[in-house]
């Protein structure tokens, strides 16, 4: 195996590691937390598609967070849990879109979207 191709399996390894700890991280909490550190560490040594799912999960992590914290303080109101039901949808969303992308080897095509 070449030099070039045990780095594309290195860097869609991480990327898949990364889904896959966010999707535990429903379940824990941390493991979102921990997928988003991978993510950050990662980031400098990726290049295309693996650039592109790296910087579309750290901006899925940070403004999921965002939205969680949102949705914690609105649920005194009731309206938080709203907030948190779309959380919810929009992440699953997101980390599906993005292991079939990364299992196809494609890239994100907007990782700066808010959407999908």
């Amino acid at each position: 195996m070449h030099d070039d191709q045990r780095s594309l399996d290195k860097n869609r390894r991480t990327v898949l590691l990364v889904y896959i700890l966010y999707f535990l991280g429903f379940a824990t909490g941390v493991s979102a937390a921990a997928g988003a550190f991978v993510a950050h560490n990662r980031q400098p040594a990726m290049d295309g598609v693996w650039r592109s799912h790296i910087e579309y999960l750290i901006r899925t992590f940070w403004i999921g967070l965002a939205m969680l914290f949102v949705g914690a303080l609105l649920a005194i109101v009731l309206i938080g849990w709203l907030v948190i039901v779309a959380w919810t949808v929009w992440t699953l969303i997101r980390c599906i879109k993005g292991v079939i992308a990364a299992l196809e080897d494609q890239p994100i095509d907007d990782p700066q979207t808010l959407m999908w």
